[in-house]
């Protein structure tokens, strides 16, 4: 039967139509998202100056839409690939909505560390200290290591060692110079914890911004001077998903 130009269903029919509508909706915008991202993706990864690696985006998109929840600066995404060397840029604050690369910076990996028993030092992550990101563990151990996988930036972060620049100042509740930003780990056992064991982001002033191997760090990605700060501007420091991706330490 037609009623006033219409199909005069029963309530029931037209629940499910609409639902069915409904569902239709969303995955083609699941679809239309999926789309966008492999070509924001491929646009990364095919750029010869960024070289970005299409795997380790995939992986950091996939943890983005993951951990959204505990995002909340859903604009940017800081990517720090070491799969390339400490020479090049390897650093990438990534705006989402238009999928470009807003800083593009040197970072440093980790493994200098000193053994308790012998004090003797080593270059664990990088035992021939030419630049590339070799193991992220030795025997068993995380310790002064880079750990790879996702965190979300957790604000200011203090401390006395020296070398350390000052980021910002918090006024509130209390006065407290920020020297870096604080991370949690996503991953237990992996990455987590993560600022209890030392690890946050950072600039330290042996880092170089130049075209060389850059020293060997105790597990923080950490920049040279002003680099870190500059990225200040984008609210990174807290809410924001860091992803390292470091394929020769597994992937997640």
């Amino acid at each position: 039967m037609i009623k006033n130009n219409r199909f005069d269903l029963k309530p029931g029919l037209r629940a499910v139509l609409c639902l069915v509508t409904l569902f239709a909706s969303v995955f083609a915008g699941i679809r239309a998202a999926a789309e966008t991202r492999a070509e924001c993706i491929q646009a990364l990864s095919h750029d010869k100056e960024l070289d970005m690696s299409a795997d380790g985006l995939e992986r950091m998109f996939k943890n983005y839409d993951k951990y959204a929840g505990s995002i909340s600066n859903k604009d940017y995404v800081l990517f720090v690939d070491y799969s390339r060397n400490s020479k090049h840029k390897r650093s990438y604050l990534i705006k989402i909505k238009d999928c470009s690369v807003v800083n593009f910076e040197y970072a440093i990996h980790g493994g200098h560390y000193t053994d308790p028993k012998t004090k003797k030092v080593f270059m664990g992550g990088d035992p021939n200290h030419d630049g590339k990101l070799d193991k992220c563990k030795i025997n068993g151990s995380s310790h002064n290591m880079t750990r790879p996988g996702p965190y979300i930036t957790a604000g200011c972060h203090t401390t006395a060692k020296k070398n350390w620049t000052k980021l910002w100042t918090e006024t509130k509740p209390e006065k407290k110079i920020c020297q870096g930003i604080a991370l949690h780990g996503m991953l237990e056992g992996i990455n987590d914890p993560a600022t209890a064991a030392g690890v946050v982001l950072h600039e330290h002033t042996f880092i170089q911004q130049n075209e060389k191997v850059k020293p060997v760090g105790q597990g923080c990605p950490a920049y040279a001077p002003g680099r870190l700060k500059g990225m200040l501007r984008y609210k990174i420091e807290t809410g924001t998903l860091l992803y390292v991706y470091a394929p020769q330490c597994g992937g997640n």
